[in-house]
């Protein structure tokens, strides 16, 4: 009989570990967004960036292969702005527009953590568009035809994971991440096309719960 409750002891730990290595819970994250485009930058005087803000909110999930390596996913919601200020050499055709776009981002990153509490993660992410708009002064226009459903960037980033019970954990981290696709379409016998790339970084804090 003692043996069936070892047994029984010994599958209920192993069961409760394996269970240990899954966590779930949720995400934000406050970013500053850009969207670089050769032909805004060699414009000069004439067009400026203007340092925008965007957001990142969502469902994570990390899954611990062994202890220390594992894998960071999730779902969430972000956008990437970018505001620009067009001078034209002359204040009365001076005027500030923005790109604005929304993402259900999926992360994909290879996570490497310290017994004492720090991590690393490194991988891309797919983000699938799912709003996209121009702004013009008071003037909004819906250009989503005009954006490439998929953007895929790498992502690269480090952090703390703090334990705040024998269950829940406290993330606090930064994130990086830089567009390898463009993130818009190429229009029809365009002349001089430059692509798009989305760059993000920024401030992320995060709670998960472990099964």
């Amino acid at each position: 009989m003692k043996r069936i409750f070892l047994v029984l002891g010994l599958v209920a730990a192993i069961t409760s570990a394996e269970a240990q290595k899954l966590r779930v819970g949720i995400e934000g994250a406050y970013n500053s967004t850009w969207l670089f485009n050769k032909n805004v930058s060699d414009a000069g005087e004439d067009l400026d960036y203007v340092s925008t803000f965007g957001y990142q909110a969502g469902a994570i999930v990390i899954y611990d292969f062994k202890q220390g390596l594992g894998i960071s996913t999730g779902v969430l919601m972000g956008t990437i702005n970018q505001k620009y200020t067009n001078f034209k050499n002359n204040a009365a055709l001076k005027f500030e527009s923005q790109t604005m776009l929304t993402y259900i981002d999926v992360p994909l990153l290879l996570r490497i953590t310290s017994a004492k509490g720090p991590y690393f993660e490194i991988g891309p992410q797919f983000s699938f568009i799912s709003k996209a708009e121009s702004e013009i002064e008071t003037t909004t226009v819906d250009i989503k035809d005009n954006v490439n459903s998929v953007n895929i960037s790498a992502q690269i980033g480090f952090g703390y994971d703090i334990k705040a019970s024998e269950k829940l954990t406290i993330n606090l981290g930064v994130r990086f991440g830089y567009g390898l696709t463009d993130a818009l379409k190429e229009p029809d016998n365009a002349v001089g096309y430059e692509k798009t790339n989305t760059a993000v970084g920024g401030f992320r804090v995060g709670l998960t719960y472990a099964l």
